[in-house]
Protein backbone atom coordinates (compact mmCIF):
# COMPACT_ATOMS: atom_id res chain seq x y z
CA UNK A 1 0.00 0.00 0.00
CA UNK A 2 1.35 3.71 -0.94
CA UNK A 3 0.91 6.82 1.13
CA UNK A 4 -1.83 8.99 -0.82
CA UNK A 5 -1.24 7.11 -3.65
CA UNK A 6 2.02 7.83 -4.45
CA UNK A 7 4.22 5.19 -6.21
CA UNK A 8 7.42 4.41 -4.07
CA UNK A 9 5.60 5.71 -0.46
CA UNK A 10 5.13 3.25 1.31
CA UNK A 11 2.78 3.80 4.29
CA UNK A 12 4.73 2.00 6.78
CA UNK A 13 8.00 0.17 7.31
CA UNK A 14 9.23 -2.01 10.14
CA UNK A 15 12.12 -3.78 11.20
CA UNK A 16 14.56 -5.69 13.71
CA UNK A 17 17.96 -4.23 14.42
CA UNK A 18 20.11 -7.00 15.91
CA UNK A 19 23.16 -5.53 17.32
CA UNK A 20 26.72 -7.43 18.53
CA UNK A 21 25.52 -7.76 21.71
CA UNK A 22 22.61 -9.54 20.99
CA UNK A 23 19.94 -6.90 21.98
CA UNK A 24 17.17 -6.15 19.59
CA UNK A 25 15.39 -3.41 18.47
CA UNK A 26 12.19 -3.18 16.59
CA UNK A 27 11.40 -0.23 15.01
CA UNK A 28 8.08 0.47 13.30
CA UNK A 29 7.47 4.48 11.32
CA UNK A 30 4.27 4.71 9.26
CA UNK A 31 3.32 8.00 6.98
CA UNK A 32 -0.21 9.36 8.65
CA UNK A 33 -2.69 11.85 8.90
CA UNK A 34 -2.18 11.57 12.71
CA UNK A 35 -2.35 15.48 14.54
CA UNK A 36 0.70 16.70 16.00
CA UNK A 37 -0.67 16.65 19.11
CA UNK A 38 -1.23 12.86 18.96
CA UNK A 39 2.08 11.45 17.69
CA UNK A 40 3.49 9.25 19.98
CA UNK A 41 6.41 7.06 20.94
CA UNK A 42 6.82 4.21 22.72
CA UNK A 43 10.07 2.50 24.64
CA UNK A 44 9.65 -1.08 26.79
CA UNK A 45 12.70 -2.52 28.46
CA UNK A 46 12.79 -5.55 30.52
CA UNK A 47 11.54 -3.76 33.49
CA UNK A 48 10.24 -0.42 32.62
CA UNK A 49 8.45 1.57 29.63
CA UNK A 50 8.76 5.17 28.66
CA UNK A 51 5.94 6.72 26.63
CA UNK A 52 6.70 10.03 25.11
CA UNK A 53 4.20 12.31 22.99
CA UNK A 54 5.24 15.29 21.26
CA UNK A 55 2.63 18.43 20.39
CA UNK A 56 5.26 20.32 17.88
CA UNK A 57 2.24 22.97 17.28
CA UNK A 58 2.88 24.01 21.55
CA UNK A 59 6.00 25.87 20.79
CA UNK A 60 4.02 29.09 20.61
CA UNK A 61 1.59 28.82 23.64
CA UNK A 62 3.12 28.28 26.80
CA UNK A 63 0.00 26.83 28.68
CA UNK A 64 0.51 23.88 25.99
CA UNK A 65 3.27 21.57 27.14
CA UNK A 66 5.77 20.15 24.10
CA UNK A 67 6.43 17.03 25.25
CA UNK A 68 4.48 14.73 27.96
CA UNK A 69 6.94 11.94 29.00
CA UNK A 70 5.65 8.70 31.36
CA UNK A 71 7.73 6.53 32.62
CA UNK A 72 6.87 3.08 34.53
CA UNK A 73 9.57 1.36 36.44
CA UNK A 74 8.90 -2.15 37.95
CA UNK A 75 6.23 -1.59 40.57
CA UNK A 76 6.57 1.65 41.33
CA UNK A 77 3.61 4.19 40.12
CA UNK A 78 3.39 5.70 36.61
CA UNK A 79 4.88 9.17 36.42
CA UNK A 80 5.31 12.03 34.10
CA UNK A 81 8.89 13.70 33.77
CA UNK A 82 9.84 17.20 34.05
CA UNK A 83 10.48 18.47 30.57
CA UNK A 84 11.76 21.24 31.74
CA UNK A 85 14.64 19.72 33.73
CA UNK A 86 15.00 17.51 30.97
CA UNK A 87 15.66 20.26 28.30
CA UNK A 88 18.03 22.48 30.70
CA UNK A 89 19.67 18.88 31.76
CA UNK A 90 20.17 18.54 27.71
CA UNK A 91 21.20 21.89 27.23
CA UNK A 92 23.31 22.34 29.88
CA UNK A 93 25.20 19.11 28.25
CA UNK A 94 25.82 19.67 25.11
CA UNK A 95 27.04 23.22 26.14
CA UNK A 96 24.03 25.26 25.32
CA UNK A 97 22.59 26.09 28.77
CA UNK A 98 23.57 30.17 27.26
CA UNK A 99 20.28 29.51 25.19
CA UNK A 100 16.33 29.79 25.51
CA UNK A 101 14.45 26.72 25.99
CA UNK A 102 12.69 26.91 23.00
CA UNK A 103 11.89 24.45 20.07
CA UNK A 104 11.75 25.17 16.51
CA UNK A 105 12.02 22.55 15.00
CA UNK A 106 13.42 18.86 15.48
CA UNK A 107 16.62 19.53 15.00
CA UNK A 108 16.68 22.64 16.89
CA UNK A 109 19.77 22.33 18.97
CA UNK A 110 21.46 19.88 15.95
CA UNK A 111 21.58 23.28 14.28
CA UNK A 112 22.46 25.60 17.21
CA UNK A 113 25.63 23.91 17.57
CA UNK A 114 26.36 23.46 13.92
CA UNK A 115 26.33 27.28 13.88
CA UNK A 116 28.11 27.98 17.25
CA UNK A 117 31.04 26.05 15.64
CA UNK A 118 30.83 27.71 12.35
CA UNK A 119 31.19 31.37 14.79
CA UNK A 120 33.47 29.61 16.82
CA UNK A 121 36.07 28.41 13.82
CA UNK A 122 35.92 24.74 15.43
CA UNK A 123 34.93 21.69 13.64
CA UNK A 124 31.38 20.29 14.27
CA UNK A 125 30.07 18.31 16.83
CA UNK A 126 27.06 17.31 13.92
CA UNK A 127 28.79 15.55 11.56
CA UNK A 128 27.91 14.44 7.87
CA UNK A 129 28.79 11.01 8.75
CA UNK A 130 26.15 10.46 11.20
CA UNK A 131 23.61 11.21 8.66
CA UNK A 132 25.55 9.01 5.86
CA UNK A 133 25.01 6.26 8.66
CA UNK A 134 21.39 6.69 9.46
CA UNK A 135 20.92 6.56 5.30
CA UNK A 136 23.05 3.17 5.30
CA UNK A 137 20.81 2.11 8.19
CA UNK A 138 17.67 2.76 5.73
CA UNK A 139 19.27 1.55 2.85
CA UNK A 140 20.09 -1.77 4.78
CA UNK A 141 16.41 -2.62 6.02
CA UNK A 142 15.55 -1.96 2.50
CA UNK A 143 17.84 -4.17 0.99
CA UNK A 144 17.03 -7.16 3.87
CA UNK A 145 13.20 -6.45 2.77
CA UNK A 146 14.30 -7.28 -0.93
CA UNK A 147 16.34 -10.18 0.06
CA UNK A 148 14.63 -11.79 2.13
CA UNK A 149 17.31 -12.09 4.92
CA UNK A 150 19.41 -10.08 7.39
CA UNK A 151 21.93 -7.84 6.23
CA UNK A 152 25.18 -6.63 8.37
CA UNK A 153 24.61 -3.16 8.50
CA UNK A 154 28.39 -2.62 8.74
CA UNK A 155 29.39 -4.69 5.59
CA UNK A 156 26.48 -3.10 3.59
CA UNK A 157 27.35 -0.72 1.00
CA UNK A 158 24.34 1.10 -1.02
Amino acid sequence: MTYHDRPGIETGVAAILTFKNGVNLSVNSAWNEVDFSERRMEFYFQNAWVHVTVDERAGSDKKRKLVKATVKYLKEPEQDLDDDAMDAYFRETIGMSHVAPEIAGPYYYEDLRFFDAIVKGQPSPIKLEFGYYAQKVIEAIFESSRAGKPVKIDAFHP
